[in-house]
């Protein structure tokens, strides 16, 4: 068995050969850039926002695999990198007495927190194409997946769901549907 690996390698000064991963490196560095500025981090403190800010990008879903809405997760890019859809554990609970440390902790959580905000305000219009006049857009329809966007959603949770009714307008275009996810409809 003699295989070999061709790598092909973007040129250093043109990141725009690199398409739709360029784009979301340059969602997160934004992200990372209005939120944070020119803030006096700790190495820790930075690296523990960095990593986890490629977390939550990497656990967006790639594509539905799914039969039924209760069936496994959909496929991330985390799937390819560690084998599961999400790698962290749950939050710390603190005691009621703020320390140095908790206090780093909020402050971490709240970047996190406005890290997540941006990264939804700038990547969710690059999955809507814009092709206006040259092509219908495509009907929801039952069966369809969307993935439900909602303030009380964590941060790093992308939940799907399946449409199982629509509900048309006056130009028989759907305008709003009924969901069903993994808690129900």
């Amino acid at each position: 068995m003699n295989e070999s690996v061709e790598w092909l390698l973007n040129p250093p000064s043109a990141p725009h050969f690199g398409g739709v991963w360029e784009r979301l490196v340059q969602i997160v560095k934004r992200a990372l850039l209005l939120n944070l500025g020119s803030a006096k981090l700790t190495w820790d403190v930075f690296s523990t926002i960095v990593i986890e800010t490629v977390s939550l990008v990497n656990a967006r879903p790639l594509t539905h695999v799914r039969n039924d809405i209760e069936d496994e997760d959909p496929l991330t890019p985390n799937h390819s990198l560690i084998g599961r859809a999400f790698p962290n554990v749950q939050a710390c609970v603190f005691k009621e007495t703020p320390t140095i440390q908790t206090k780093t902790w909020t402050q971490v959580r709240q970047r996190l927190e406005a890290i997540w905000k941006r990264l939804l305000k700038e990547y969710i219009p690059t999955l809507n194409t814009r092709k206006k006049w040259l092509k219908p857009d495509a009907k929801l329809e039952v069966n369809d997946v969307v993935w439900i966007l909602e303030e009380w959603i964590p941060r790093g949770i992308w939940p799907l769901g399946r449409v199982t009714r629509t509900f048309t307008g006056p130009d028989k275009t759907a305008r709003s549907c009924e969901v069903k996810t993994a808690l129900g409809l």
